[in-house]
């Protein structure tokens, strides 16, 4: 990937990344982000520690701090990290979507709230869903310039970023845009797996589509949409094979 080639998208991206990180603390959480942070932080605990509660970490105690993360005292526990919801319990009762999604909002939580400090509790889980949004911003505007030009990808980037509906879901929703920019980076990177003849490109769409899998099961529908593609990407050679 030549920085030339995507310079207006990173720094397009760049740009709604620090808004959006700077526009944090004007979001609180969705209805149902929080069963999504206590399985998120259960299984993030087991994978690092091999526990399946919290019982060596202390009480969660914000008396006095106001939520300011240095003024928690160190080890700083995330509320989130529930001892009922802990990882006994959702080992035994998990279901719904995959946990993946979960899990990244937990790991950055767990490196910039409970252990540098610099973000708060519930704004170290949304890190995630604007890195997410960003990477959707990124794709929009790479696709756009690729294939119409430099002033169609600007006005795609204007399109997506001031939609109400994205701009705030981008700051608490952990299901819908993380799973679009999965999807769509997913599309994104296959179709220059094949126009390129890249197998660094088609390595790194199975991520994306592993992603994409273990945060909702929409991205079964993705084959709806490269399956017409392949074959009409490669129309010519099949209609030689069939008719010679």
């Amino acid at each position: 990937m030549k920085i030339k080639t995507y310079f207006l998208a990173l720094v397009l991206t760049f740009i709604f990344f620090w808004v959006s990180l700077f526009t944090l603390s004007d979001y609180g959480i969705s209805w149902d982000e929080t069963i999504h942070f206590y399985r998120g932080q259960a299984y993030l605990h087991y994978f690092l520690t091999g526990e399946k509660t919290y019982a060596e970490l202390p009480q969660v105690n914000l008396q006095g701090t106001s939520g300011e993360p240095r003024k928690v005292t160190i080890p700083r526990r995330s509320f989130y990290q529930s001892d009922i919801y802990n990882g006994e319990y959702m080992l035994k009762n998990d279901s719904g979507h995959p946990p993946l999604n979960g899990e990244l909002a937990a790991l950055l939580n767990y490196i910039f709230y409970q252990k540098l400090g610099i973000l708060e509790d519930v704004q170290s889980h949304h890190l995630f869903n604007i890195l997410a949004g960003s990477l959707l911003v990124f794709v929009v505007i790479s696709f756009a310039k690729l294939y119409i030009g430099s002033f169609a990808a600007l006005i795609s980037y204007l399109a997506l970023v001031t939609y109400p509906l994205f701009w705030a879901e981008s700051h608490f929703n952990i299901k819908d845009p993380p799973e679009t920019a999965f999807f769509a980076a997913a599309i994104w990177t296959f179709i220059n797996s094949l126009q390129k003849a890249s197998l660094s490109w088609l390595i790194i769409f199975w991520i994306f589509l592993g992603f994409a899998l273990g945060t909702k099961f929409n991205i079964l529908f993705l084959s709806l949409i490269l399956i017409p593609y392949l074959l009409f990407y490669y129309r010519k050679f099949i209609l030689v094979k069939n008719f010679l």
